[in-house]
């Protein structure tokens, strides 16, 4: 095949031919197999022509097969123009030429690059810097020669251990040291593999780390994680108020602020779950505690599902018949209803059968006033609001008395329990 028969011409031609210009810097992005590593070829060997020392082109790559590669390209290159092969196309003669230009270079000044092909400068990165390093031992503080290590998980762990050794002397780094050591409860292995997998990771916050090592920016990069935390913790927990689903969340809530109303008058944490709207999915970063409480009442610690919900979580105990009286003393059928409640509670009060009232009055005194009159020993809750008051609300009632039955499975058992409540 003739040298001219290059076949169909390629459609960024020019722009190859341009960046081949040694006296001009190119940025050349192409997809695999386009052909980058024959245009980096055609360069180093250009390059080579205007050099006293093959060593002043230095050509750098990520990995070692890359690096492998290219060298590959241009010492079959020097081969074939030394035997001065037949070119398979024109762009292949373009190639064949430069490489000879670079032999007859090379004879002048006397490289003697067919017994020295060391000497072409085709490296990786990491290569690179091991050289520079190994040219300036005082100055880079290594004293001895240094080597790529590939497996170096067992440095960044002695790393990170000898970094926490530094608790026992005295100044800066061991008080922040000390700071973050309390966030890991002063676990200390744990705070080893994590910083020992950081140091693997160096190149997304070296930098940042670095630049913001002063006090004035040292709040900076404070907010800056914070941001990036707040956003995180926005996301998981929007992606947690999806997965509960737009009915399950609101009953969860509803059911559970009952349950806080209890647990709140001894620990005041559950006040937040109290303060909650049910009808918005709480995924503020602010809202951690409420969701922490919430996976303390349907899971066990060690994140299992709970067998039974009880008496702990807020609930009234396995094994009880309840009912849920929603009534005021300003309402006549309520007032009406008393005596057939108290007559059920008597008789069944021993046998595992609960009441709990939920008062609509405005008057609290009124209310106390009225209970001791009855006679009422069942427990009575009241909120200010009365038909207003959030249990109306939550459990949506409009109308009075409104009876609930649960069973002693925590089943609900009827909705309007006033019609024969003792048979029930």
């Amino acid at each position: 095949m003739s040298p001219s028969s290059s076949g169909p011409r390629l459609g960024d031609q020019e722009a190859r031919q341009r960046a081949l210009d040694p006296t001009q810097s190119f940025i050349v992005q192409a997809p695999a197999g386009s052909g980058k590593t024959t245009l980096l070829t055609n360069r180093f060997l250009t390059l080579l022509t205007r050099v006293e020392r093959p060593e002043s082109v230095l050509a750098i790559t990520f990995t070692q097969k890359a690096a492998a590669e290219m060298r590959a390209r241009v010492l079959d290159a020097l081969a074939r123009a030394e035997q001065d092969a037949t070119p398979h196309h024109a762009n292949d003669a373009a190639m064949l030429a430069r490489a000879k230009a670079v032999l007859a270079h090379a004879r002048q000044a006397g490289w003697d690059l067919d017994k020295q092909p060391g000497r072409l400068r085709i490296q990786t990165i990491d290569s690179l810097n091991y050289w520079l390093a190994d040219r300036l031992p005082v100055l880079s503080k290594a004293g001895v020669r240094l080597s790529i290590e590939l497996r170096a998980k067992p440095l960044y762990r002695e790393a990170a251990e000898r970094t926490l050794e530094q608790l026992e002397s005295p100044g800066a780094l061991a008080d922040a040291l000390s700071r973050v050591l309390e966030h890991f409860d002063n676990e200390v292995d744990r705070l080893t593999t994590l910083l020992a997998e950081m140091l693997g990771w160096r190149e997304r916050w070296l930098d940042e780390v670095v630049s913001h090592v002063t006090t004035d920016r040292q709040d900076t990069l404070r907010r800056r994680l914070e941001c990036t935390l707040e956003d995180w913790v926005h996301q998981a927990l929007a992606r947690l108020a999806a997965c509960s689903g737009p009915d399950l969340l609101p009953q969860l809530l509803a059911l559970t602020r009952s349950a806080a109303g209890r647990l709140a008058a001894t620990d005041g944490k559950w006040q937040a779950l109290l303060l909650c709207p049910i009808d918005c999915p709480p995924t503020e970063p602010t809202s951690q505690a409420i969701w922490k409480l919430l996976g303390g009442l349907v899971f066990t610690a060690d994140g299992q599902w709970r067998k039974y919900i009880g008496k702990p979580q807020g609930f009234l105990a396995k094994g009880k018949v309840v009912l849920v009286d929603f009534w005021a003393t300003w309402c006549g059928p309520c007032v009406g209803e008393v005596p057939h409640v108290r007559e059920a509670y008597t008789r069944l009060h021993d046998r595992g059968f609960e009441i709990s009232g939920i008062s609509l009055d405005q008057d609290k005194d009124k209310l106390t006033q009225f209970i001791k009159k009855e006679k009422m020993p069942w427990p009575q809750h009241f909120e200010d609001g009365g038909e207003q008051n959030h249990f109306a609300k939550e459990f949506g009632i409009e109308s009075i008395p409104t009876m609930w039955l649960v069973d002693k499975l925590g089943r609900l058992n009827s909705l309007d329990a006033r019609d024969g409540l003792a048979a029930r």
